[in-house]
């Protein structure tokens, strides 16, 4: 089973001001749809676990071709691929009712050891992974940076934002994105076309990073780099551009 669809509804509190799902609404929705995939082929977190190992995101592009809105009903489909040295592509997308690509997820993980921390270049001895699948689809990643920076506020790994690895849910670095820019990018009912987030070092719970954002244009298009960082250390960046 290589690829994977479930319905989904846009539910209410993942939207926005303006009535649309959010960035971070549309990577929880990808993160579950993978989730479930993977728990169906017997791969979910309890086998993982009994090999010491764990996913890690290490960077997700989001682009979005059409409004989600609240009360939608969509088609999620979800495709892992095989790794491409030590890295394992996952596209996810999102169907309209009447079949239409709305939106679509490239997320690029990475297996790492629990207890070292460190990434694992083949799977522990004994694993089976049923992704086999060599990819025919695929994002841009790249990340443009500008040192042109202004304070963008603070990130806390809380409580209601960590997961069971006990650090900042990779979804809930989507809304700090969105979160660093200016209010007014949302108010003028704008929306997010495309975003991409590079994850670099963790947050562990009870920790706290600093966020600071900065106008791009790439090609004629503008859009905005955010970075957060933690003392000296970088978390994440990122870009965002809007229609």
């Amino acid at each position: 089973m290589s690829v994977y669809e479930e319905n989904f509804p846009v539910l209410q509190p993942e939207c926005d001001l303006n009535g649309r799902f959010t960035l971070g609404g549309i990577l929880r929705a990808t993160q579950q749809a993978g989730t479930d995939q993977c728990e169906k082929l017997g791969v979910g977190g309890a086998y993982m676990l009994c090999f010491g190992a764990a996913w890690i995101l290490a960077k997700v592009s989001v682009e979005v071709y059409g409004e989600l809105r609240d009360g939608d009903r969509l088609r999620i489909v979800t495709e892992p691929f095989a790794p491409v040295h030590a890295v394992y592509q996952r596209v996810t997308s999102f169907y309209g009712n009447d079949g239409t690509l709305l939106a679509q997820t490239d997320a690029r993980w990475i297996m790492a050891d629990i207890n070292t921390r460190r990434i694992l270049r083949h799977p522990p001895e004994g694993m089976t992974l049923p992704f086999q699948a060599v990819s025919d689809k695929e994002h841009s990643l790249n990340i443009l940076r500008t040192d042109a920076l202004v304070p963008g506020g603070e990130a806390a790994a809380s409580y209601s934002q960590c997961d069971v690895n006990r650090h900042l849910n990779n979804t809930r670095y989507a809304d700090l994105l969105c979160d660093a820019l200016p209010l007014e990018e949302w108010e003028a009912g704008r929306y997010a076309k495309k975003a991409v987030i590079n994850f670099r070092s963790e947050l562990p719970l009870g920790r706290t990073m600093q966020l600071a954002r900065g106008e791009i244009e790439n090609n004629g298009r503008k859009g905005w780099y955010v970075t957060g960082t933690e003392d000296s250390t970088r978390c994440f960046d990122a870009n965002l551009y809007f229609e």
